[in-house]
């Protein structure tokens, strides 16, 4: 569900949903989490998991912020999933030792 379809829902005003976090955050803050110009943050996310009683999703929250899982038609891949992560470890190949990113 959409944090906003829930605070529509349950009559729960920006303020009012920026109060109920601990700590609280600004009614902006709210605003720019609902017009996608900013990411939830994590410490948030749980606690809005939490006052909405699971009805907002963590994957809705992620949405949110236009987030959204690319699809891979080529999965599965025959070789095992390829590491895509280019901040992450570098990966070669499954049978191969993982290399650290310099």
């Amino acid at each position: 569900m959409h944090l906003r379809d829930w605070m529509k829902q349950n009559g729960v005003t920006q303020q009012e949903l920026a109060r109920r976090l601990r700590p609280p955050i600004s009614q902006a803050k709210v605003s720019h989490w609902l017009q996608g110009s900013r990411r939830v943050d994590l410490h948030s996310a749980l606690q809005l998991v939490e006052i909405t009683g699971g009805a907002v999703t963590f994957k809705d929250l992620a949405e949110l912020s236009g987030h959204r899982q690319a699809r891979d038609p080529a999965w599965p891949h025959p070789q095992g999933r390829p590491c895509i992560d280019v901040a992450g470890p570098v990966c070669v190949a499954q049978d191969e030792p993982r290399k650290e990113a310099a």
